[in-house]
């Protein structure tokens, strides 16, 4: 019996060996290394077909030119993404032969994408369709025939400091599929998004965080193209600077429940940040933005068939801009204009005709004199000058050059 019982001990702990033996060698991930060459192509795509959660497929330096879409054949997990990197940032170029896209992702979960350089697709170099929780960092998009990255739908694509150049769309765009689904809480953070042909960053979805991205340059159609164009719901708009856009605004914004804040604005072909009305534009923090030099107004608030409402403009530094500072075209319902700082324009502020309950409080405004363009009875003022002044003295342009240069 006592023989029978080692037997049996022994065959268990045998049997534990093995198991433990399996579960590590499914727990070790592997690098998976791809060179370039006569047989880079079918290397890159058979190691994205090998590749399992854990795995890094490492891109040699070189120039590769794959025949068809990239994409991993299986999902990565928590933890264990699926990492696809070049094994020194910019050095592997995959250039476009014709084909649609380079990287296409559909229904993929935990991929990630680092260094990498695509040029030259007629779709989208980055293209993810209803994806969740994947990654695209330090890569390098431009002229693409579409948008050089496109995430369709989906939710939590984290996209960082990328850079997006001479698409013949958006630099990058996060919208609705076709059956209408928004996509949610994407981040695009740290990217520079220059020379594309429509809008800088395109953003049509929801509680999506837009940060410390540069937007210079982008657009060809007035007034359409802006450095970031904004509608969905609950999107922040932060730390962004938004220089140059020639045919439209730095920021344009609809729907409701956006924060746009710490923005700089400068020198755009219309205005630095717009406001446009439509029927659920609502609810909207523009607050601490700097506003410089643009061709039209530093802030326009457009409502046109629409009134927008429940916006908060405050602690804003507004100046230089070539018609107004801020204006309010036809009318809003209920709008706070409070602690912004105003100069070096024409015409200091124009409020349109029936505007609904426009508040101005603790506002500063220097120059020689100070123009206003006030309309409507629904104005209340607690600032230094009454409702009805066309033009107040100001405070002097020194004291302004003090605020905004910080020297005393």
């Amino acid at each position: 019996m006592r023989n029978k019982g080692t037997l049996y001990r022994k065959i268990f702990l045998a049997a534990a060996i093995v198991s433990m033996v399996c579960l590590c060698r499914e727990a070790v991930s592997e690098t998976i290394i791809v060179k370039p060459g006569e047989f880079a192509d079918s290397d890159l795509q058979n190691a994205l077909l090998a590749a399992k959660p854990g795995d890094i497929v490492l891109i040699e330096p070189g120039i590769y030119y794959p025949m068809d879409r990239l994409s991993p054949l299986a999902d990565g997990l928590p933890g264990k993404p699926i990492v696809i990197r070049a094994k020194s940032r910019g050095t592997a170029v995959f250039k476009a032969m014709g084909n649609k896209y380079g990287f296409l992702l559909e229904n993929r979960k935990y991929i990630e994408i680092y260094g990498l350089v695509l040029e030259g697709y007629a779709g989208c170099g980055i293209k993810l369709m209803a994806s969740t929780d994947c990654k695209i960092v330090h890569v390098t998009v431009r002229e693409s025939g579409s948008h050089n990255i496109s995430v369709m739908a989906g939710q939590k694509i984290y996209i960082e400091n990328c850079v997006s150049q001479a698409s013949n769309a958006c630099g990058i765009a996060l919208i609705a599929d076709a059956g209408g689904n928004p996509g949610y809480r994407h981040m695009v953070k740290g990217c520079k998004v220059a020379n594309n042909k429509n809008q800088g960053i395109l953003v049509t979805g929801n509680f999506s965080e837009i940060v410390n991205n540069n937007c210079e340059e982008n657009g060809s159609r007035a007034p359409l193209d802006h450095g970031i164009y904004c509608i969905g719901n609950g999107n922040r708009i932060v730390g962004n600077m938004c220089f140059n856009n020639p045919f439209g605004s730095g920021i344009r914004v609809g729907s409701r429940n956006h924060i746009i804040s710490r923005n700089i604005c400068r020198g755009n072909g219309r205005s630095g940040i717009v406001v446009a009305g439509s029927n659920d534009t609502h609810t909207l923090l523009i607050e601490e933005n700097r506003l410089q030099e643009n061709s039209l107004d530093g802030l326009e608030i457009n409502a046109a068939e629409y009134q927008p409402h429940d916006l908060v403009v405050r602690g804003n530094m507004v100046f230089g801009n070539g018609r107004c500072n801020i204006r309010i075209r036809k009318g809003v319902g209920k709008l706070a204009i409070q602690g912004n700082l105003f100069a070096r324009s024409k015409i200091q502020m124009a409020i349109g005709n029936d505007p609904g309950r426009v508040h101005l409080s603790t506002n500063r405004y220097f120059g020689k004199t100070c123009r206003f363009y006030l309309r409507g009875s629904n104005i209340r003022s607690a600032d230094f000058f009454s409702r009805m002044e066309k033009t107040a003295q100001c405070e002097p342009e020194t004291v302004f050059n003090r605020l905004i240069t910080g020297k005393r």
